[in-house]
């Protein structure tokens, strides 16, 4: 295989932004990347720190470089670039200091296609670093299978999060356990870590697991017939548990939604045997729970519903309770701990099981059922105007298929398994030109339900779940 090699020549220059009046309160220190990069086949050698970079040259075929930078703790900073005319390209950005900034530079041709692909990860804390970063021509549109060595067992029903640099899946179930084990993957090795079960909480499935930025965070589900209120924090960097203060934890629940704020994580909504609308906030560096409240505008009681994290308040749309298919959701700000409805005009007709991805601007809901009829129609509700657009169905996948996706930055892309489509397909909704691309592609997973999934800023990660009575401990990293 052809390879393009790029040197990232990377140096962090400390600097003080203010937020908010101009005074000096809540700085944050951020690091300025000054990114030199040489396009071609190159030698590169060392002398005296410095690297020199010999015979670069970018091919004729690459038209352009776009550079997308990223953490679940930042904005995401993306920048495309001519190369005519150029064969050694200087870029400076400004990225916030913090751990596993993702590094991906994609090489592409005149109509935007991708032939040429590089990432790395690293921690920034102000001190100069130099990464290397190789880009190798690739294929897109292909799956490749993860390794099944020192994998979990198979199971579904399980958490998955994504750290920036490797996949940890935890708990589950299969016909006959209940798992308090898990995983750590890592797509840039193809290996599997088992994770410690020192300490680990009580064994679950039908729970949620969000990523802070350090650590992992479960809680809630069920075992067996029992419902949880508890959880635990998985630290990958010492593989260690610890435990959660247990004092004004929401209800023991499953089926509820739960999402982090960046500093706080909301759990909302869900099912006990009763229908619920209360949750509760965590803050892990107190290891304190607040309520949310329960007052006016406070959505009623439901389950099986999304909620996403705007940057500044949380949305939540759908959902039922024994009588109902809701069409309607709020906002919520946990600064002020105020509600506020969403907008009915234009909503989608109610559903549960369905889709909800943030895009920066607006939130996409799409998919799921209302009682017996599945669906295959969303719609795309905008906070800013508190109004809806309905997502275009031509294309789209259909009703009834079993879908699991991502939100890639610029599309929504979901895989569906649904044998009458063949062995698999991957759409993706561009809610930009609200238009549905389809595509079969080659060494695709097997069909299952209820597989995991993350994006790792460049791939989409599937892992586990169930096909009538068997269960994976299989899946397939899927380049676009």
């Amino acid at each position: 295989m052809r390879k393009l090699f790029i040197i990232f020549l990377v140096f962090l220059i400390a600097g003080v932004i203010g937020c908010g009046n101009s005074t000096t309160d809540n700085k944050i220190i951020i690091g300025k990347t000054s990114v030199t990069i040489n396009l071609g086949e190159t030698k590169t050698a060392s002398h005296s720190g410095n690297l020199i970079s010999k015979s670069a040259t970018i091919p004729t075929s690459v038209k352009s470089i776009k550079f997308t930078i990223s953490a679940p703790d930042m904005v995401t900073i993306e920048r495309t670039i001519s190369t005519e005319g150029k064969t050694t390209i200087t870029e400076s950005f400004e990225v916030p200091n913090g751990n596993n900034r993702h590094f991906l530079v994609e090489a592409m041709d005149a109509s935007g296609s991708v032939l040429y692909k590089g990432e790395k990860y690293a921690n920034l804390s102000g001190t100069a670093v130099t990464l290397s970063i190789e880009m190798l021509a690739i294929a897109s549109n292909t799956w490749t299978a993860t390794s099944t060595t020192n994998a979990p067992s198979a199971r579904f029903e399980h958490s998955a999060v994504w750290t920036g640099s490797e996949m940890i899946i935890w708990g589950g179930r299969d016909s006959t356990n209940t798992f308090n084990t898990g995983g750590k993957y890592d797509p840039v090795t193809d290996s599997w870590t088992a994770i410690t079960t020192t300490n680990v909480p009580q064994a679950r499935y039908q729970h949620v697991a969000i990523w802070t930025g350090t650590e992992m965070i479960v809680w809630g589900g069920r075992t067996g017939s029992s419902f949880l209120n508890d959880g635990g924090r998985y630290n990958p960097s010492t593989d260690s548990w610890s435990s959660m203060s247990n004092t004004n934890t929401p209800s023991a629940r499953t089926y509820y939604s739960m999402i982090w704020t960046g500093s706080e994580m909301i759990v909302w909504s869900g099912w006990n045997g009763n229908y619920l609308n209360d949750g509760g906030r965590y803050n892990p560096l107190t290891d304190i729970w607040n309520p949310t409240l329960i007052g006016a505008n406070t959505p009623s009681a439901r389950c099986l519903l999304p909620m996403v994290w705007t940057g500044s308040e949380m949305i939540l749309w759908g959902g039922r309770d024994a009588f109902n298919w809701f069409n309607t959701g709020a906002r919520y700000d946990p600064v002020t701990d105020t509600w506020t409805p969403t907008s009915t005009t234009n909503a989608p007709v109610g559903r549960i099981n369905h889709i909800g991805m943030w895009t920066g601007i607006e939130v996409i809901f799409w998919g799921g059922r209302t009682g017996s009829s599945f669906l295959n129609d969303g719609g795309r509700y905008n906070p800013s105007t508190d109004s809806w657009t309905a997502t275009s169905t031509v294309n789209a996948p259909a009703a009834g298929t079993v879908m699991t996706g991502v939100w890639t930055g610029s599309e929504m892309m979901l895989w569906s398994n649904d044998p009458t489509l063949g062995p698999s397909a991957i759409y993706k909704y561009n809610p930009q030109t609200d238009t549905w691309s389809v595509t079969s592609s080659e060494n695709e997973p097997i069909l299952r339900s209820g597989p995991s999934a993350v994006w790792t800023g460049s791939e989409m990660i599937i892992w586990g779940g169930i096909e009538s009575v068997t269960y994976f401990n299989t899946g397939g990293r899927y380049t676009p």
